[in-house]
Order: structure tokens, then sequence, then C-alpha cells
């Protein structure tokens, strides 16, 4: 099969996400890249999202339902059981793809045999479309420091099957401990375009949050994929045995822990 003209598989979970899922699901249906299908999964919305989502008649449209609420991690994972795409994403109910997004990511996983996993750069937005800042991401070598990949990327179907699912243990920070698993086996690339717009508003998962329980489940991640390899242990080990003054001074190249 000729990977440019390859299936992409979108997953879009969502719930009660009725505001702004019709501006996500037509960036998805009019990518530049035309070979995708779309799987919509309702994690049990209460509000109008399931009238919004029967409303198109569009054969690339896969439409699965959980009659209650089970969490992002759950949705996601019902939704991969589904695609049948040779790449694979996710998207949110309140952001949107560039139009060209799908397409610029396709080729750059096709013009690098090596590369699996891409992602790329992202515009922050406000509730009216606005365009606050951008958002330039670090590379795939400070994954150990924190989530640098973002809610814009693609991998292939290989990755999928060999990561397996996403981790409900994880809710709120199933995307980072599925992408350090990721890590293991699979290369990444960041691409250096924003093609993706993130929404900020006081109803979305990011900002509603408890931060304090995101950041147990971040420190749950850590103790599962970082505190545990062998490069954290033994940069551990020489911060115990250098003098103070050394260790100080490796300390400000930002560079030497939890890389």
């Amino acid at each position: 099969m000729n990977r440019i003209s390859s299936k992409v598989s979108i997953v879009l979970p969502t719930y009660n996400g009725a505001k702004y899922i019709r501006q996500s699901i037509d960036s998805c249906l009019n990518q530049t890249y035309k070979n995708i299908e779309l799987i919509i999964v309702n994690d049990g919305s209460t509000d109008g999202t399931p009238e919004i989502i029967r409303s198109y008649e569009d054969g690339r449209i896969k439409y699965l339902t959980h009659e209650k609420n089970k969490g992002l991690p759950h949705a996601l994972n019902t939704g991969f059981t589904k695609a049948t795409g040779e790449y694979l994403a996710w998207t949110s109910d309140d952001n949107f793809y560039a139009e060209e997004a799908i397409e610029v990511m396709v080729r750059a996983l096709h013009t690098n045999e090596r590369v699996d996993f891409v992602y790329a750069d992202y515009y922050f937005i406000d509730e009216n479309n606005n365009i606050s800042r951008s958002m330039c991401n670090p590379q795939p070598n400070m994954l150990n420091r924190g989530n640098c990949i973002g809610p814009c990327f693609l991998y292939g179907k290989k990755v999928c099957e060999e990561t397996g699912d996403y981790d409900p243990e994880f809710f709120l920070v199933e995307d980072y401990e599925y992408w350090l698993r990721v890590r293991k086996k699979f290369k990444m690339k960041k691409i250096n375009d924003c093609l993706y717009y993130f929404r900020l508003h006081p109803l979305s998962l990011s900002l509603s949050t408890n931060t304090s329980l995101v950041k147990k489940q971040m420190e749950k991640v850590r103790r599962k994929h970082i505190y545990t390899s062998i490069r954290y242990r033994l940069r551990s080990l020489t911060i115990l045995l250098l003098p103070q003054k050394i260790v100080k001074e490796l300390r400000k190249t930002k560079r030497f822990l939890l890389r």
C-alpha cells in the first residue's frame, strides 16, 4: 500500500461537547488529506451532543456510544478498537485541526521511514477562536521532564498494536503515560508548524480539573516510567557522590536531570 494515500483514523471522544463539537468535526472532515475515517465516541453525554453528531450524513463517520460516562481513556480505547486506518490520531471536542494538519503529518511520516510518531506545534485560542499565542513544543528527548507532545500528533498502526491501550489508571495524564510507553520502542519527531487550535475556556478539561489531582497523577507516571529507569538512577547516584558545588553547576544546564 502507498503510505502517502493510506487511510487515517481520527478518534474524537466527546462528553457534553455540544458547544464546540461541530467545529471539531468539520475540521476533521474538511482536511486537505481526504482518506480519513472519523470515529466519534459519545461518552455518555447528557446535552445536545448526540443530536449534533447524528445530523452529519457522511460515510466517513463512525458513531459509537457509551450509555454512561466512562472517562477519556475508556472512550479512546473504544474508538481505536474500530479504527481501520494505517495512521492514527485523536482530537478533542472543543479543539480543531488546521485544514492541512493531517496531510503535513502523513508526509512527515512518509518521508522518513525510521520515524513512527510525529507531533506538531499549535495555537492557543479563546472561546471565540481568537488566537492568544502559539506553543512551540520541545524536542522528544525532553519527554521525561513533562508532556512535550501536545494535542496534535499522528502515529502508525504498529505503534498502537505494540503499545496497547490507554490506561484508565492514569486518567487526566493518560496521554503522557502513553507517550512514555511509545518512546521506549519508537522514534518520535517534532514538526515545526502550528497545525492545531487548542481552546482555553472555563469548561475545558485542562482548566476545570483539580490541579492537585493532576500533580498526583503525574507523580504516579514518573514513578512508573522515569524514577525506575537506569539512566535516572545513575544520575541520582552521581548527584550523591559529587561535591555539591559541581552538582549546582550541573543543575544550571537544565539537561542533567530527568533527561
